[in-house]
């Protein structure tokens, strides 16, 4: 019993003495500095700038997106054509020659919709200098930003796009918005909060 007393007693004094040891020893600096913190939560703002940008804006017009009726409708007969768009050149937005000039044409469902009107892409080149008829509406689709959107379109006689089926893809588009703002809020949060605890651990000294 004498034996594991003394025992415990040297293991005490010995913790002590590491604990005065290592209070000694000098304190490395933080990480980060405080001109750190200010970037950190200035970056903190552009992240959000970008998820109201891109992802709130967006997704609230197309949250209440609503089709005219029929007959409230812009109607544009002229020759078909197209232009090529997209990152690697796999969208096509439909254009229309008219004797007044050219107008460009979208049948995306919002800003990132795909703005084909034809399917497949392929069906452009084939009926390209066609007569075609296109019932369409001015679309916002941004702050201070708006497409032509068609609604219906007739190519040669042959219907390509319809109005009840237009009108039932927006209206699942509007469903789906509220959830993806939400998504992209909570995967927000997510980056600041990690981004903030990083932060804050490197902002306190270590030993």
């Amino acid at each position: 019993m004498l034996v594991l007393l003394l025992a415990g007693g040297y293991k005490h004094r010995n913790s002590l003495a590491d604990k005065k040891l290592n209070l000694s020893l000098p304190l490395k600096p933080p990480k980060y500095t405080a001109k750190h913190a200010r970037n950190y939560r200035l970056g903190y703002i552009v992240l959000l700038l970008g998820y109201v940008g891109v992802g709130l804006i967006p997704n609230i017009y197309d949250w209440l997106a609503e089709i005219p009726s029929f007959e409230k409708l812009h109607l544009s007969v002229g020759e078909l054509s197209y232009k090529v768009s997209g990152k690697h050149g796999e969208d096509r937005i439909t254009v229309i020659r008219t004797n007044s000039g050219e107008l460009e044409f979208s049948c995306g469902a919002g800003m990132f919709g795909h703005p084909d009107c034809i399917s497949p892409a392929s069906e452009y080149d084939r009926l390209s200098g066609k007569v075609a008829e296109v019932w369409w509406y001015d679309q916002p689709i941004h702050l201070f930003t708006k497409q032509n959107k068609v609604v219906k379109l007739v190519v040669d006689g042959k219907e390509k796009q319809n109005y009840d089926n237009t009108v039932q893809i927006t209206k699942r588009v509007a469903k789906s918005a509220p959830w993806l703002i939400f998504i992209l809020l909570v995967f927000y949060t997510l980056i600041v909060a990690a981004l903030e605890q990083n932060l804050r651990k490197g902002l306190k000294p270590s030993y």
